[in-house]
This record gives C-alpha cells, sequence and structure tokens, in this order.
C-alpha cells in the first residue's frame, strides 16, 4: 500500500495516454461533424432569402439572420477544431482508471458510474430548489471509516430561467443513516422545501438553521462546516441534516472537468482529490452510531 502524503511512484502508461488523446479526438470530430451539417442545412434557406430579399423587407431581414447564424457556425466549427475539448474522455475513461488504482492501493473500496441517472438524494435535503436543473457528472461510493454509506456526486446544479444563478458546482455529498436533529448550515440563500426551519441569528459565520420546535446545533458540526470550507476553499458550501441523512454540497473553484494533456500531475492531482473526499467523510461520526454497534 503506498503511503499517504507521500508523492506516489505511479507511471501513467503510453497506452492509457494514446487512448485517453483518442477519445478526444474521437468526441472532436463529432463536435464538428454536428456543426458542419447544421452549418450545410443553413446554406439552402440563405439561398432561398437572398433570391427573394427584393419581394419585401421580411425576406431580407430573414436573409441576414440565416447568415449571421452561418457564420456564427463556422466561427463554433473553428472553436471546436482548435479550442474544444470533451469531457467524456475525462469521466468515461480517465476517471474509472484513478479509482482502479486507488482500490488496488489503498484500504478503501470505491465505486464509480459516469453520468448516473439517479437524482431523487437532491430533493430529501431541501438545500436547493425542487426545480432547478441538475447535471450529474459522475458518483462516487464508499464506506467511511466510521462505517457509512456514502455517495458524492460530481455535480452542476443552476436554475433553469434567464437569469442563472448556480447554486452548486462541485461535490455533493449524502451521508447515509447519520441521525441528527434537523439543521442546515450554509453560506448563501435560504433553506428550501416544505419543511419549517428557523434562524439562529446569534450564529453569525455562517446562515444556521434549525428545525422550528429545536435549538442550537451541536458546534461540532459548525467546526466541521468551517474545516470543509477551507479544506476545499470553497466560496459557497451547504450541510443539511435531514434526521437520517447529512447532505453536503461543496462549490469548486475552479473545478476540473477536462484535460487537455494527460500526464502524471493530472494523475496526482485527480487521485489527491479523491481522497480528500474520502478524507472528508471520515470527517463525521455520532453516539448514535457507538450504540448501535453495542447493542
Amino acid at each position: 500500500m503506498t503511503e499517504r502524503g507521500k508523492i506516489m511512484e505511479f507511471e501513467l502508461t503510453k497506452e492509457i495516454q494514446t487512448e485517453y488523446h483518442n477519445l478526444l479526438k474521437i468526441q472532436k470530430k463529432k463536435v464538428i461533424k454536428k456543426l458542419l451539417y447544421l452549418s450545410s442545412f443553413l446554406v439552402i434557406p440563405i439561398v432561398i432569402f437572398f433570391i427573394l430579399y427584393d419581394s419585401g423587407v421580411l425576406f431580407l431581414v430573414l436573409f441576414f439572420v440565416s447568415l449571421g447564424i452561418y457564420i456564427g457556425s463556422l466561427i463554433s466549427i473553428l472553436i471546436a477544431q482548435f479550442i474544444y475539448v470533451s469531457e467524456n474522455p475525462f469521466y468515461e475513461y480517465f476517471y474509472p482508471k484513478v479509482i482502479e488504482e486507488l482500490n488496488e492501493n489503498e484500504l478503501v473500496s470505491f465505486t464509480y458510474e459516469a453520468y448516473p441517472k439517479h437524482k431523487e438524494d437532491f430533493h430529501t435535503s431541501n438545500l436547493y430548489p425542487f426545480l432547478s436543473t441538475k447535471t450529474v457528472y459522475g458518483l462516487i461510493g464508499f464506506q467511511s471509516k466510521h462505517q457509512y454509506d456514502v455517495t458524492v456526486c460530481d455535480v452542476h446544479i443552476h436554475n433553469a430561467g434567464q437569469r442563472r444563478v448556480t447554486y452548486l458546482n462541485g461535490y455533493y455529498f449524502v451521508i447515509k443513516g447519520f441521525i441528527a436533529p434537523i439543521f442546515q448550515l450554509r453560506t448563501n440563500h435560504s433553506p428550501y422545501g416544505r419543511t419549517k426551519y428557523k434562524r439562529l441569528p446569534l450564529i453569525t459565520l455562517t446562515r444556521a438553521y434549525v428545525a422550528a420546535t429545536d435549538d442550537n446545533p451541536d458546534p461540532a458540526y459548525l467546526r466541521v462546516y468551517s474545516q470543509i470550507k477551507d479544506a476545499f476553499e470553497s466560496p459557497n458550501v451547504e450541510m443539511s441534516s435531514t434526521g437520517t441523512e447529512l447532505h453536503i454540497g461543496i462549490t469548486l473553484k475552479p473545478i476540473q472537468r477536462r484535460i487537455r494533456k494527460l500526464d502524471a500531475f493530472s494523475f496526482h492531482k485527480t487521485r489527491s482529490m479523491i481522497m480528500q473526499i474520502f478524507d472528508i467523510a471520515n470527517l463525521f461520526k455520532n453516539e448514535n452510531k457507538k450504540k448501535e454497534k453495542k447493542k
């Protein structure tokens, strides 16, 4: 087993690098192909509106609109050719390779799924609006040292309106079977959902809420909340206890979702982030779990 805290002696094989960059090229070709189809279809209305533009102002306007869209599609093709990097190979190929190495060399067993469809957990925490748009890129599962089943999503949650508001762009933890009073700690906004909360005005470092009939949350949660915020240098952290689960949203700035050039540094960075996720989950334990073990 590798020693934590030391630089790993992991050599990224040429096969992995070659396969990853081949997948990037395949994704780029797919995007360019779609844009080429779009631009080719736009040629027909451009020609028609150009022929008919003497027939009225409407056709003249349509000609310039379609021409503008066509020029925009050509610019998009150039951007795709020289700048675009797909996120798919990162989540579908590279991430599983890192998980595989961790499972071989660390005393933890991770599961992983790219682009999962399961989203019910977001609705039980009252951390984000029910109708917000949720894009889940990857889902990691493991058991913490304190025997809690943990899932962590790499997710982007935002509103679907014209005025874009991002609620979470980073990691979303669900620690299952964690028994604690209902509360929320958050950087911004108020709790969502039907549960009635009251705000605790004497807690000034963060927005603290408890159920209408409860008192202050355990100070240990406030300490861990600050510890998480500092560890990830996060501008926005939310923590919610539902009574039987603990939910945590951690916004990352910046967040890495694609790699242009795969190298050993990229591997170590991603590996370290996953182990940091594991370490954060291990911060949580409570007396109820100890009592269950004694019975």
